[in-house]
């Protein structure tokens, strides 16, 4: 093929290429289930910065802000202590709300081995989504822990929020009462 003629494809490519389909756009846009099946991959391995790169910013957001009496108490440091590690007051502060979330699984985690420990050897299927609006979706999987001694297998949701063309985890616990009880301790 003649320089000319390759030149002359490498031009039609290249003004052609902004009317197709970027192949990049079509990789980012996720399924919810691709999403959760890495999300709880991330749990399953203790992977907690990536964990909380698959939450959405407002669940990031909703966690710093009822742990925020760790970060204003100064009567809570055995609690900070105890959910956040050793940091100082404002080292806590500090932090942005990736770290937070990071921080807080890490130490949670810690205190439930015998439940990671569980968790890292379940098998996860997911069965799919159940939509609830143009913007969130609730995936459904089946969680089957096989001991030598017992089995279970339960079933649950992972509530997931669009962020641009994919999809991103909300808090899946109720954390008020924790929060409640901090803002008690704080008080006191």
């Amino acid at each position: 093929m003649s320089p000319h003629r390759v030149l002359l494809r490498a031009l039609v490519v290249l003004v052609l290429a902004p009317l197709a389909p970027s192949a990049v756009a079509a990789q980012a846009a996720e399924t919810p289930e691709h999403v959760a099946e890495r999300y709880v991959r991330a749990l399953k391995a203790q992977q907690w910065d990536s964990m909380a790169y698959l939450m959405h910013p407002l669940a990031l957001r909703q966690l710093r802000e009822l742990l925020t009496p760790l970060f204003e108490s100064p009567k809570l440091g055995a609690a900070r202590a105890e959910l956040m590690g050793d940091s100082s007051l404002s080292d806590v502060r500090a932090l942005s709300d990736t770290a937070v979330f990071s921080l807080f699984m890490s130490h949670l985690m810690r205190s439930q081995a015998q439940v990671m420990e569980f968790m890292r050897t379940a098998r996860v299927a997911f069965l799919g989504h159940v939509a609830e609006g143009p913007d969130t979706v609730h995936v459904v999987y089946r969680m089957t822990i096989e001991d030598t001694a017992f089995a279970v297998s339960k079933m649950d949701i992972i509530s997931l929020q669009r962020l641009g063309d994919s999809w991103r985890a909300l808090l899946t616990a109720d954390l008020r009462p924790l929060a409640a009880m901090l803002r008690r301790e704080a008080s006191l």
